[in-house]
C-alpha cells in the first residue's frame, strides 16, 4: 500500500474530508490533496502531523512499517493479582 492509499485509508476511517484533515493538520487544502492523491511527497515534519490528527503511527503512515495504530497495552492486572496471592 502506497502513502497515498495510507493517507486516505486513515482519513476514512478517523471520518474525516480533506479540509478537516487539512485544518487540524496545519497544511493547506492543496496540500492535503496533492500528498494524498501522490502528486507531492509530504516531509517527515508533515507526515508526523497528519499521523498524529490520524492517530495513527507516523512509521506506518510514512513509510508502510509495523501497524496503523500502536497496540493498546496488555492488561497484566490479573497477572500480578495471581502472583501476590501465591
Amino acid at each position: 500500500m502506497t502513502l497515498p492509499a495510507r493517507l486516505r485509508r486513515a482519513r476514512e476511517d478517523a471520518g474525516l474530508d480533506l479540509k478537516q484533515l487539512s485544518l487540524r493538520a496545519g497544511l493547506s487544502h492543496n496540500t492535503a490533496f496533492s500528498i494524498e492523491h501522490g502528486t507531492r511527497m509530504p516531509a517527515i515534519d508533515t507526515v508526523a502531523a497528519l499521523a498524529q490528527v490520524l492517530s495513527v503511527r507516523a512509521d506506518w503512515l510514512g513509510f508502510g512499517e509495523g501497524q496503523p495504530a500502536s497496540l493498546p497495552e496488555p492488561d497484566n492486572s490479573s497477572t500480578l493479582a495471581s502472583r501476590l496471592r501465591d
